[in-house]
């Protein structure tokens, strides 16, 4: 239902929108896969590093105001 009312939405076929949706899909895809290769981060890799570095910075103050 909610893929028809976005079809309905776009004046698109529900066939002509999912087509559309798996290019994008493939071209994140090869979007992510040549930055792992180049070493280049996606916005979505910046920032889970961002919070694994901040969850990393808060457990190794626990640590040490434990000591």
């Amino acid at each position: 239902m909610r893929f028809e009312k976005l079809a309905k939405a776009e004046a698109k076929s529900k066939s002509q929108l999912f087509c559309e949706m798996l290019c994008v899909h493939e071209q994140r895809r090869r979007q992510d896969q040549a930055a792992c290769e180049t070493g280049v981060l996606m916005e979505a890799g910046v920032e889970a590093l961002v919070f694994q570095n901040r969850r990393w910075c808060r457990s190794s103050l626990t640590r040490i105001s434990a000591c």
